[in-house]
């Protein structure tokens, strides 16, 4: 019997055969249809769409004229300093402020080291960066200061503030309730060289601190971010030795000075600071870790590696300033990280935004596979010859 194609059809042919070539061409456009969408659903929300590859800088505004140290209330209300006043958000996203108060006996304190919220909202502390940590309740702003060394401090619980800092370099753990505020409970957990860096918890309470600055016998790098597992340093509690930074810390990222340091919801450990000396030349930027990475180094694999932009991302918000020294915070009640450069009165946010996958390379290249193959099959039912 003589085949006849598809493109060689006449003008009689019965509309059978035109229903014939019209199936297998909406069949395609089904596929590709559905293509498309798992295309979106892949790169966007799928697997690869975490919070750390999908921060983007949204918008800045203005803070209260010398603030200096900041952080978030529980209510998703950015609260800071400016000297000893204590102003607080007007409202979430407002980015407004008032002033909350003046701590009290804080003689001045021109110069904070930090103020921390603790986990369950009640209670700020400060770091007056002379020795004394006040610990307050808020919004009463009534407490006590207690005599402890520091330079960054962290809640690990509603009464237990960690404190980087002290000669050479310690992480201590002030108890908050301790009834001698001038002889605190502050057992040292981790000693090292050097000089102190950030301080944070991440949602096991595993300890991460870091070398600020390495001196020219420091055996660690200024910037080494490491890891002391939670049942490591709480065993110091029970009378073991204090860890040791350079032999029992396990290196997670060496960036910037490593102050501070700090996770945003997802796992990702952000860093801040910068490194002006050692020939690195650190500065002008904030850093996030991602979440894998983080959590494959606290393990015992590779440390971060801080030129794959898959593994540590880099933040520069102002394009004028050429040697930025930035402090960052997360706030998990709106999903965004502020970043501020130090003596700059403008707070910087970024948010995980998401993008059409056309916009990516990657999604760009499989969309126009996924075209291509499309149009062969059209052309190969059309030219399928029928008996």
């Amino acid at each position: 019997m003589a085949r006849r194609c598809f493109f060689q059809r006449s003008r009689t042919e019965p509309a059978v055969g035109e229903r014939s070539w019209k199936k297998p061409l909406l069949q395609t456009v089904r596929i590709v249809a559905v293509g498309v969408a798992w295309l979106w659903t892949s790169v966007v929300l799928g697997t690869g769409a975490t919070e750390f590859s999908r921060y983007e800088w949204v918008e800045s505004f203005t803070l209260p004229t010398g603030a200096d140290v900041f952080d978030v209330l529980n209510d998703g209300r950015i609260v800071l300093l400016v000297d000893d006043q204590v102003h607080v958000e007007t409202s979430s996203g407002s980015r407004s402020f008032t002033v909350l108060g003046v701590l009290p006996d804080a003689g001045g304190m021109a110069f904070p080291a930090f103020v921390r919220v603790s986990p369950d909202g009640t209670k700020i502390a400060v770091g007056d960066n002379a020795g004394l940590v006040g610990v307050f309740a808020f919004p009463a702003l009534t407490g006590t200061w207690f005599t402890a060394s520091h330079f960054d401090g962290e809640w690990f619980d509603n009464q237990k503030l960690a404190l980087s800092g002290g000669t050479g370099f310690t992480v201590t753990l002030l108890d908050t309730t301790s009834a001698d505020p001038q002889n605190p409970m502050n057992p040292t957990l981790v000693t090292a060289t050097g000089f102190a860096g950030g301080i944070t918890f991440d949602s096991a309470g595993n300890l991460y601190t870091g070398n600020g600055f390495s001196g020219p016998s420091d055996p660690t790098q200024t910037g080494e971010a490491k890891y002391f597992p939670v049942a490591a340093w709480m065993a110091v509690l029970s009378g073991s030795p204090a860890l040791n930074f350079v032999t029992q810390g396990t290196l997670v990222v060496d960036i910037l000075s490593a102050a501070p340091l700090g996770f945003d919801s997802e796992g990702n450990l952000f860093v801040g600071g910068g490194d002006f000396f050692g020939g690195s030349n650190e500065t002008d930027f904030a850093a996030v870790v991602k979440a894998s990475v983080v959590t494959g180094a606290s393990g015992g694999g590779d440390p971060a590696d801080i030129a794959d932009v898959t593994e540590v991302r880099r933040f520069d918000p102002d394009t004028v300033d050429t040697a930025n020294f930035y402090s960052l915070a997360y706030n998990s009640t709106r999903g965004e990280l502020y970043m501020q450069s130090f003596g700059i009165s403008t707070m910087h946010v970024f948010r995980a935004v998401d993008v059409a996958p056309a916009t990516s390379p990657v999604g760009l290249g499989l969309v126009m596979v996924l075209m291509t193959v499309s149009g062969v099959a059209v052309l190969r039912h059309r030219r399928s010859c029928k008996p």
